[in-house]
């Protein structure tokens, strides 16, 4: 997850307020797929990002799969 700020054509934000991203790569099926979601709260970024911990592949640790920018 990283912290950016919510630009002109953010549409939802209003400029310059915060902006969280939430970046990340799931592989099903042998192929890989990428996905970026930009929220405007840090709470629902935060919630988004523990569904996606709760997710990951048995033996693997939170700090083996994330990081924050």
């Amino acid at each position: 997850m990283s912290k950016g700020v919510a630009g002109e054509s953010a549409g939802a934000a209003i400029a310059g307020h915060p902006a969280w991203i939430v970046e990340w790569t799931v592989v099903q099926n042998g192929r890989e797929s990428s996905f970026r979601v930009t929220d405007y709260a840090e709470v629902g970024a935060r919630r988004l990002v523990a569904n996606l911990l709760a997710n990951r592949l048995p033996g693997l640790s939170v700090e083996d799969v994330y990081t924050e920018a």
